[in-house]
């Protein structure tokens, strides 16, 4: 536990986003037999599965249908649980991979990691785990249902959903 609190402490955020940048760059650059496909994904959040007031907004790419290296932001976010005590999270970055494994010509199912620039009421650890299920309408438009959590490695773990419309080009 004390390896991870110093890797934690090491790893800016900063750091993150070049490395994201020079994949995302190199993804282009490549010329290869695996195609690469980027999207653009718009949509409300959740947390721990209730509604709140805050937005997503991620940039993917992915290459040879099967890994996706992501980059987003999630808003400022307010939610009035069941006892009614407004609660509010404050905005954050982030940066995700994932595997992705196609159930059909339709659906596919993504397993990852995910890395959060701060740590907030919903996840006590920068680090998370990231599960989606996207279903495509066409080669161009899809819905994306994507679940963060750090898997009870550190408290707090309410986890963060978003719903999401996807945009392929």
């Amino acid at each position: 536990m004390n390896l991870w609190r110093k890797f934690e402490s090491v790893v800016k955020p900063w750091m993150i986003v070049v490395l994201f940048i020079l994949v995302l760059l190199f993804g282009f650059y490549k010329e290869s037999k695996a195609e690469s496909v980027v999207s653009v994904e718009l949509g409300p959040t959740l947390l721990s599965g209730e509604f709140s007031e805050g937005a997503a907004l991620i940039v993917n790419q992915t290459w040879d249908e099967r890994w996706r290296l992501g980059m987003g932001y999630i808003s400022e976010q307010k939610v009035t649980p069941r006892r009614e005590a407004e609660t509010s999270v404050r905005a954050n970055l982030f940066v995700h991979g994932q595997r992705i494994v196609s159930i059909t010509d339709r659906i596919d199912l993504g397993l990852g990691v995910g890395y959060f620039n701060a740590k907030t009421r919903w996840n006590g650890s920068n680090f998370t785990a990231s599960l989606s299920i996207e279903y495509s309408f066409s080669d161009r438009w899809g819905v994306n249902f994507r679940h963060w959590s750090n898997a009870g490695s550190a408290t707090p773990n309410m986890g963060q959903d978003v719903f999401t419309a996807v945009w392929r080009f």
